[in-house]
């Protein structure tokens, strides 16, 4: 499954809140994203962040569906399993396991392939990115959990990473020291989804394991450690006329 990833800059949000176009969430967290809502209450500087001023078809090779025995993907579940078996059968039958099963000129028609499953672009495409179904919530709360932050961050135990019996999360080999010349990251792309772009989530150091985690990385933190600045911002939300300074007279300064 590929991650929702699509991002309004604060003056969007705060433009199109003060519409009617966005409606406020906040009661709605505590019922249908507990994880999130967790994390808000245990961060408060996330909550002043975030708070404001004021689907297409599966295409599937249907020669490969009938030689694989399957009927054409009706749910996110069947196409996986479907990609699957393309992936490791040798259905062009030159005797390399060389099928690709999904292949894309980027990951934004992907996206607009799999997020009508999600509740998203279900009312026609006037309306893209409109989602009018809790469950798409739940879903994107998911990922602010333990659970859904090591399957996005991690991958899939046992074949990305392993549970050390301390609990702590330590990748395989095979990623940590991938095979020719790849860096951590790049091993990990075939796995998750993470790198590049917007995504739900809230990166901790449990379950982001990336470069910036990395020993030598996490030295020179430590070494920065007694210069940390004692308040640190986030970034601002404006108001219309706020907004409005600061991309005139505001940027020429």
């Amino acid at each position: 499954m590929r991650s929702i990833r699509r991002r309004l800059s604060s003056a969007e949000l705060y433009m199109y809140g003060r519409k009617g176009v966005l409606i406020p969430l906040d009661d709605y967290l505590a019922d249908h994203a507990p994880n999130f809502y967790a994390l808000l209450e245990q961060y408060p500087e996330l909550r002043q962040g975030l708070t404001m001023p004021v689907g297409m078809p599966f295409w599937v090779n249907g020669k490969w569906l009938e030689r694989l025995g399957m009927q054409e993907p009706a749910t996110t579940d069947e196409l996986l399993a479907y990609l699957r078996a393309v992936r490791d059968t040798n259905l062009n039958g030159n005797g390399v396991q060389d099928e690709i099963p999904v292949a894309s000129v980027g990951i934004t028609p992907l996206l607009d392939q799999l997020k009508g499953a999600f509740g998203l672009g279900n009312r026609g495409i006037a309306h893209r990115f409109v989602d009018v179904d809790e469950e798409t919530i739940r879903w994107m709360d998911y990922f602010f959990g333990e659970e859904g932050a090591t399957l996005f961050f991690m991958g899939e135990e046992g074949r990305t990473y392993d549970k050390k019996p301390d609990g702590s999360l330590v990748f395989k080999e095979s990623i940590a020291q991938a095979e020719g010349g790849l860096t951590l990251d790049q091993a990990l792309i075939p796995y998750v989804t993470w790198m590049g772009g917007s995504y739900p989530g809230f990166v901790r150091e449990a379950y982001f394991q990336g470069s910036e985690t990395r020993p030598e990385a996490m030295a020179s933190a430590e070494k920065a450690r007694p210069y940390i600045p004692s308040e640190v911002w986030g970034r601002f939300n404006f108001t219309e006329e706020e907004s409005l300074w600061m991309s005139t007279a505001g940027l020429d300064i």
